[in-house]
């Protein structure tokens, strides 16, 4: 499929499969769409910006139209579904909106539940990967609702796959780590720009792997892995480190 041009993708182009991404306005879920695309499905994408070429591309915000995305889950029961949606924000909690928690966890949440329903109503095995970080492995002080909204959804999805395995049906979680993407220039209001992180590219690559052979959990980046590992041995002095380097951003 060739993302340069604007043809409607059809069930006609595509194995029969239907692949539904959330997020899929730019950045790493853009790079999915071009993966599952590529490899034979049909899309149904949702963001809040212009979107990508598919079978249905639906503009909605997770906060306020959930409901559209859930409708959609319910029409069509997709095949595959990848919760590529978020966004976070540096600073004190007592500043923030609990739209972070809204968007990062309760509608990841929800839309994972509603895809793994329209899989047992249609009786018909199928993958839903959702899309964490390692935030929610260890305190992030000045990402505090951010963290909290991945530990979320990295225990939920953990728990849910155990539940849904024996129906065919799987939840897979991954953990990227700092991806060359805007996330962290929006998250800082275009204070700090990342620039020692993965491509978007690799990371998409090694998520449809993980997709691919149905790794239930996998941390992409080694140097996360082994800061993590750190973390929790030393969970003081790694308190300090991350706050001090958030605190800049």
């Amino acid at each position: 499929m060739n993302f340069e041009r604007e043809p409607t993708l059809s069930k006609t182009d595509s194995s029969g499969y239907l692949c539904m991404i959330t997020g899929a306005s730019s950045g790493l879920g853009l790079e999915l769409c071009k993966i599952a695309a590529t490899n034979g499905y049909a899309l149904l994408v949702t963001g809040r910006k212009d979107l990508p070429p598919a079978l249905v591309a639906l503009k909605a915000d997770l906060v306020h139209e959930r409901g559209k995305v859930l409708d959609l889950i319910r029409k069509h029961a997709p095949d595959l579904v990848i919760n590529c949606a978020g966004f976070g924000q540096y600073g004190p909690a007592l500043n923030h909106s609990l739209d972070i928690l809204e968007v990062n966890a309760n509608a990841a949440i929800e839309i994972t539940i509603e895809a793994a329903r329209a899989m047992v109503v249609k009786k018909k095995p199928g993958v839903i990967l959702n899309i964490s970080s390692a935030a929610g492995c260890i305190p992030m002080p000045y990402m505090a609702l951010y963290g909290a909204a991945k530990a979320a959804l990295n225990s939920f999805s953990q728990s849910f796959d155990a539940e849904m395995r024996s129906s065919g049906i799987r939840i897979l979680v991954s953990l990227p780590g700092p991806i060359n993407t805007p996330f962290a220039e929006r998250a800082s209001n275009g204070k700090y720009k990342e620039t020692k992180a993965l491509t978007k590219e690799y990371a998409a690559k090694r998520i449809w792997r993980q997709i691919e052979k149905k790794k239930p959990y996998q941390v992409i980046d080694w140097k996360i892995k082994i800061s993590v590992f750190i973390a929790k041995l030393f969970p003081r002095t790694s308190e300090k480190v991350i706050m001090n380097r958030l605190a800049k951003r």
